[in-house]
């Protein structure tokens, strides 16, 4: 399947060259956690001249640790950072397994990320900057089985992003829609962790985030069930 994907991601491409359309250079900076650790899981998959600023740290929570880290850069204007097309915000995954996990916590520092990052306006790439929020993947527990309290709260902030104006990439939907064309969470999920994304799994967070923010054709996006939807 992600296969699949990754060839339609090269068919179109050769078709947006054709139709003299290319790929526009430009920078993410993503935020997050262990799931999002290391900028080779953005880059690798992905074709075009994309640079990433990894700013994903193992452990850290929304509402504690991630969105704090991005306003305060967005508040220094840090540089690094006002050079980005997009922020990328991946988190979720550590506060809903926290026993005193509330929506709210989670998503009031995210409403204040998403009014930090509207305050820029254009950043020093000359093009406005565009925060992503992004649904992390569905969590097994160790026998591979849904772990259901956890994957509804997962399901409220997703909920709540949609409603609120947030530019959404739901890899949690794409995981569950490649898992549905009848991939194995085994293939996705590192065993018997089931938390962290293999490489497999990395690609398909990718292909989506990717899909959110920069389709190379207009009109054109990818989905996990083929290659190229018009």
């Amino acid at each position: 399947m992600i296969r699949a994907i990754l060839a339609g991601l090269a068919a179109v491409f050769v078709a947006a060259a054709v139709h003299a359309q290319p790929v526009q250079a430009f920078q993410v900076a993503a935020y997050g956690d262990s799931l999002t650790a290391g900028n080779d899981w953005f880059i690798a998959p992905i074709p075009g001249r994309i640079t990433m600023l990894d700013e994903g740290e193992v452990g850290d929570e929304c509402y504690n640790d991630i969105t704090a880290r991005a306003i305060t850069d967005i508040g220094t204007t840090n540089d690094d950072v006002l050079d980005s097309r997009y922020i990328v915000v991946f988190c979720g995954t550590n506060d809903v397994r926290e026993g005193g996990y509330t929506l709210a916590a989670t998503t009031d520092v995210l409403t204040s990320l998403q009014t930090s990052v509207a305050a820029i306006g254009i950043g020093d790439s000359g093009q406005q900057i565009t925060l992503i929020a992004v649904v992390p993947p569905p969590i097994y527990d160790s026998n591979g089985d849904t772990e259901a309290t956890f994957n509804s709260r997962i399901e409220d902030q997703r909920t709540f992003l949609k409603a609120n104006g947030f530019i959404v990439a739901d890899v949690y939907q794409a995981f569950l829609d490649e898992i549905a064309a009848g991939t194995p969470n085994t293939v996705l999920y590192t065993s018997p962790d089931f938390v962290h994304p293999t490489g497999r799994g990395r690609t398909l967070m990718a292909v989506t985030i990717w899909n959110t923010i920069n389709p190379p054709v207009p009109n054109r996006t990818y989905t996990t069930n083929s290659p190229v939807k018009r």
